[in-house]
């Protein structure tokens, strides 16, 4: 049978069963001053990469995005990722169901540094605040969706996403690693016809890169071009400048527009450059990301 063990977690009370033996049941409590139940799904092999957590509640007004419901979130997450449950947790996703209808979904991710991401609960694309008023916020989101799965690999050592969903930034997305930084920008022309489009984004992405790079007195150099599909294609930019830290420039190509990622190493490693440069590609090939 299992235990009840009582953890003060902050100003909230979460009630938590936990199994002393090695395959625990599912963690679950509840929530002491919202009021919602928790509940982790798939028995006891609950616990993986990947955590899935249900939401209960009478009312849908419970779970409405605020800083107080994020906040029992953090402290559930605290519980769920200690070393005596889940550490090797990387991602918990969130279903909150009022009457058994799903009203909110939302995740949190380590490379996302556990930040609450709210997303529609059919596309699963992250929600856009309020604050993004006369933004186009898609880009956002999908810059997200696109570097979450890119950096989600243990080749990428200290990978995080430093930066993202926000509207002040006049990047779409910030990242990091443990050798190079970087940052996602998004470069659409309207006027492409919607196929048959690869060829001429990447011909004015080059031109972009090119007068960027020249423009700081940097050598210009093009290669490593992968044709992922038709309208899906990846090619690599440096932009080199003798001895100083080198930047490199990924074009990847995809739902009739492109993305413009920028990599620079920490330190004036051009060998690490390189080696984030191959790891990168071979992310955007993968499947993951088609």
């Amino acid at each position: 049978m299992a235990n009840l063990r009582q953890l003060g977690l902050a100003t909230s009370l979460l009630l938590l069963w936990l199994e002393p033996a090695a395959a625990r049941e599912p963690i679950s409590g509840m929530s002491g001053d919202l009021g919602y139940r928790f509940q982790a799904e798939g028995g006891k092999a609950w616990c993986g990469p990947a955590v899935d957590i249900t939401l209960t509640a009478k009312k849908p007004e419970i779970f409405t995005p605020s800083r107080a419901l994020e906040q029992t979130f953090g402290r559930l997450r605290a519980a769920i990722t200690a070393t005596t449950e889940c550490p090797m947790t990387q991602t918990i996703r969130i279903t909150a169901r009022v009457n058994d209808q799903i009203v909110r979904t939302a995740e949190m991710a380590r490379i996302a540094r556990w930040v609450v991401v709210w997303n529609n609960p059919e596309t699963k694309i992250p929600d856009c605040p309020v604050e993004f008023a006369g933004r186009p916020c898609e880009p956002l989101a999908r810059a997200y969706l696109l570097m979450r799965r890119v950096l989600d690999t243990s080749a990428l050592q200290g990978a995080q996403l430093v930066g993202f969903l926000d509207p002040n930034r006049d990047t779409l997305l910030d990242w990091k690693t443990s050798v190079a930084i970087g940052s996602v920008r998004w470069i659409r022309d309207p006027n492409t016809p919607p196929e048959g489009t690869a060829p001429i984004l990447l011909d004015a992405a080059m031109m972009r890169v090119e007068r960027e790079c020249l423009a700081r007195g940097s050598r210009f150099e093009s290669r490593s071009r992968t044709e992922l599909s038709r309208d899906h294609v990846a090619q690599t930019y440096w932009c080199r400048e003798g001895s100083s830290k080198p930047e490199a420039f990924i074009v990847f190509v995809r739902d009739n527009g492109l993305y413009l990622i920028s990599v620079k190493a920490k330190n004036a490693e051009h060998a690490a450059l390189d080696e984030t440069i191959r790891i990168l590609n071979k992310q955007f090939s993968s499947s993951l990301v088609m």
